[in-house]
């Protein structure tokens, strides 16, 4: 497969309490899996194959995408970098990078404190009708609190610089938490820079 979905650079059992192990093993050997596999084979021997090198690439030329491709790369492809952003964006074991560093500065600035930052990514997580994604993404050297639908992803919207994503898929959450997304994403953010 050319496009990829990341190693996981911890444990599957790493991320608990907040998120359980079996959730994370499913979420990334049976989701993720299956958004990597349908993606690739359905972009063999296209423009798309051809001419990209990344998934993000893909997503930030998505207004070039032919018609044809628009819907499965929308949806597959959408879910193959969404989970690649969403996994690599946990902080475990590690120190926080220097752009991760360069990010937290910018969140307390715009939003005064990082509770008041998770306070509206709880609230846009919850607006949320049925499946989607929050993100944090940088527009003008602001940040905007976005939702995309499905597995929509901000790259196919013109966002250039994507500092966090919580799926609210009910996947990502069931398992722990049954059907209350309020106590995920609110746990979720102690994996992340605004811990």
């Amino acid at each position: 497969m050319k496009f990829k979905k990341v190693e996981l650079p911890y444990l599957y059992n790493s991320l608990e309490p907040y998120i359980d192990e079996e959730t994370v093993k499913t979420h990334y050997e049976k989701h993720h899996f299956g958004y990597e596999s349908k993606f690739n084979a359905a972009i063999q021997n296209t423009v798309i194959e051809k001419n990209y090198e990344t998934i993000e690439e893909v997503m930030k030329n998505f207004s070039e995408i032919p018609s044809e491709l628009i819907n499965v790369t929308k949806t597959a492809g959408g879910g193959l970098i969404n989970h690649n952003i969403y996994w690599n964006q946990f902080v475990v074991d590690r120190d926080l990078t220097k752009i991760e560093k360069e990010y937290l500065k910018k969140i307390v600035k715009q939003f005064g404190s990082k509770e008041d930052f998770k306070k509206k990514m709880i609230e846009k997580g919850l607006s949320i009708f049925g499946s989607g994604w929050v993100w944090a993404v940088i527009e003008e050297e602001q940040i905007k609190i976005i939702t995309t639908p499905n597995q929509e992803n901000p790259f196919m919207n013109g966002f250039q610089e994507i500092i966090m994503g919580i799926d609210v898929w009910e996947h990502a959450y069931y398992l722990k938490y049954k059907s209350d997304r309020k106590t995920y994403i609110e746990n979720i953010f102690n994996l992340t820079i605004v811990k």
